[in-house]
């Protein structure tokens, strides 16, 4: 197989150049592809809080969920759709911004934001009286389909902290290196 390949390269001398400019074309042109500006559109359910109320004799019960949505990419998102499995009795949208929501015949719930910028986080809020909360169906914008993403409890360090560790992983990786090239040179 080496042999064959050796062979092959040799009855390509001529156009050497060529071949190398080619495969330096195309690793440039995959690399851009790679880092385009592109929409990355996340959402995840952060928290929910069950309140049970009392008035007049009868026991009302208050469940609320919070859900995260935001675009990660350097593109603005369009036309996202945010789909509830059922209609919350209500449904805040934060920051307040222009959107609908709008019942679908089959019962669910669409929640329409017409833009989220890059890095741009937007909280709905949904609460339920005396049912269940729904769950989301779909989360999709003109770009994308959103993913979801486990939220959880993440304490702050401070700055020393932050830089102790980032000098860590860098010696660590740099480390890393020094042994690949020792290893690979002898």
């Amino acid at each position: 197989m080496i042999e064959l390949l050796n062979k092959s390269w040799t009855l390509l001398t001529p156009i050497h150049n060529q071949i190398l400019s080619l495969i330096f074309t195309l690793l440039a042109a995959f690399v851009f592809w790679l880092l385009r500006s592109r929409v990355k559109l996340i959402w995840g359910r952060t928290n929910n809080n069950l309140h049970l109320v009392s008035s007049n004799g009868t026991n009302i019960e208050i469940f609320c969920e919070k859900h995260f949505l935001q675009n990660t990419g350097k593109k603005p998102a369009t036309n996202v759709e945010f789909v509830f499995s059922w209609m919350p009795d209500n449904v805040t949208v934060w920051q307040p911004r222009e959107h609908k929501q709008i019942t679908l015949a089959s019962g669910e719930c669409v929640v329409q934001i017409p833009f989220i910028a890059p890095r741009e986080l937007v909280i709905i809020d949904s609460v339920y009286l005396n049912k269940k909360g729904a769950f989301v169906a779909s989360v999709k914008c003109a770009e994308a389909e959103g993913r979801s993403v486990d939220f959880v409890t993440n304490r702050n360090f401070g700055v020393r902290f932050n830089i102790a560790a980032l000098l860590l992983l860098f010696f660590g990786i740099a480390f890393v290196v020094q042994l690949a090239i020792d290893f690979i040179l002898g």
